[in-house]
């Protein structure tokens, strides 16, 4: 996860990840923890560079459609920090061409 300036955000201190996802045209939005990975120094030249993995459940991609979605990190003492912190990523669910 990048912050506004494009900088890795350090995730040493964070309690928990949220991916969270609603879609577009209105509905219940998804709520789940995320991992968070520790940098690889193998892969990452950043040591802040922490990633996150959501593993998606069957009932996320059910619903062919256009999602807004959000990372909501839980950090402690503090209030939530959202990414992207303005706006949201674009998930599309498309139909099943078979």
């Amino acid at each position: 996860l990048k912050n506004a300036d494009g900088d890795a955000i350090n995730l040493t201190t964070a309690g928990t990840v949220f991916f969270i996802m609603r879609p577009v045209a209105g509905g219940s939005p998804v709520r789940a923890a995320a991992t968070i990975v520790t940098p690889n120094p193998d892969f990452d030249a950043d040591p802040d560079a922490y990633h996150v993995r959501y593993t998606w459940t069957a009932g996320d991609t059910a619903t062919v459609g256009s999602y807004d979605q959000e990372w909501e990190i839980m950090w402690p003492s503090t209030r939530p920090q959202t990414v992207p912190n303005s706006g949201y990523n674009t998930v599309i669910i498309e139909d099943d061409l078979g």
